[in-house]
């Protein structure tokens, strides 16, 4: 399985209302910037115990997504020789790695065309045609991430299975391969467009609002209650 594909499993987390995990990952990565180290510590081992809980491929993850680890690294590298502050470089890279870690749980537990609904839903309220194009917008721009990865999930098999390695003619692979990645992307989003047109889908067509329940509410309350209090106290 490749990453940043939602899966359709029962566990508590997929059962919550789309809502309730937007708003959390809202709150979270807002917060989590500007924190002391333990708050970002504490964010960030709740939230990979969370994803040992809904059981996410973490070796696909770690497989596919050098790009993240590459990132990563450069971010650590850069603040720490401009800050030359060793726990602020430390804080800053859990930050890194705990929206990445917010973001792969509310892809991995939440079908992008609920987030578009509910985030359209709302939009509506203060204007229903641009509402509902905005949804349609995050969620097309949600299914180019997994359609990135797969492509280059793709090629790299494909590169595997002839023989090529990345360590011998490092420059000319590497511009190869992002060019190759590129061009199988754009004809990936042609084909989309293509079966989108023929479907005669509609940007600004209403969507059905998803019900919150009262066990989502309490949730969202007492989640963020509680990420609140340990930003205010650590």
């Amino acid at each position: 399985m490749n990453i940043f594909h939602y899966r359709d499993i029962d566990t508590p987390l997929h059962n919550l209302a789309p809502i309730t995990k937007i708003i959390l990952t809202l709150v979270i990565s807002s917060l989590i910037i500007k924190s002391s180290i333990i708050f970002t510590s504490s964010i960030a081992v709740t939230l990979f115990l969370l994803l040992i809980l809904i059981k996410v491929p973490l070796r696909n993850y770690a497989k596919e997504g050098i790009y993240f680890f590459f990132l990563l690294s450069v971010i650590s590298i850069s603040h720490y020789i401009s800050s030359e502050n060793i726990v602020g470089t430390i804080q800053i890279t859990l930050a890194f790695i705990s929206m990445i870690m917010v973001s792969v749980i509310l892809i991995d537990t939440t079908a992008f065309n609920d987030i578009a609904s509910t985030i359209g839903s709302f939009l509506s309220i203060i204007s229903p045609k641009l509402g509902y194009r905005i949804a349609t917008t995050i969620e097309l721009t949600l299914h180019m991430i997994p359609l990135f990865f797969d492509s280059a999930s793709e090629l790299r098999t494909a590169r595997k299975a002839r023989g090529q390695k990345m360590n011998r003619h490092v420059i000319r692979n590497v511009v190869e391969y992002v060019s190759a990645l590129f061009a199988i992307t754009f004809i990936k989003v042609e084909h989309l467009e293509l079966a989108l047109k023929a479907r005669l889908f509609d940007p600004d067509r209403e969507r059905e609002f998803i019900r919150v329940r009262k066990k989502d509410l309490f949730v969202l309350l007492v989640a963020t209650f509680l990420i609140i209090i340990l930003y205010l106290t650590l």
